[in-house]
């Protein structure tokens, strides 16, 4: 899965971002772009204890 941030809203890259519900057995997610200055909930919880690799390319960090 890669969500490229291709969207010049950072409220609105943000918010999708946070209403994306990967699916549990997720093994693998690339965040390319990302402009927000938190990750979502979702991405700290134990069932996506099977994602192996999790890749940021971020274009800003605060």
């Amino acid at each position: 899965m890669v969500l490229d941030g291709d969207i010049d809203d950072v409220q609105t890259e943000r918010y999708i971002l946070d209403k994306l519900q990967p699916h549990q057995n997720l093994e693998k997610l690339s965040i390319e772009g990302y402009r927000g200055e938190r990750f979502p909930d979702w991405l700290g919880l134990s069932r996506y204890s099977n994602t192996t690799k999790l890749n940021l390319n971020l274009d800003f960090i605060y």
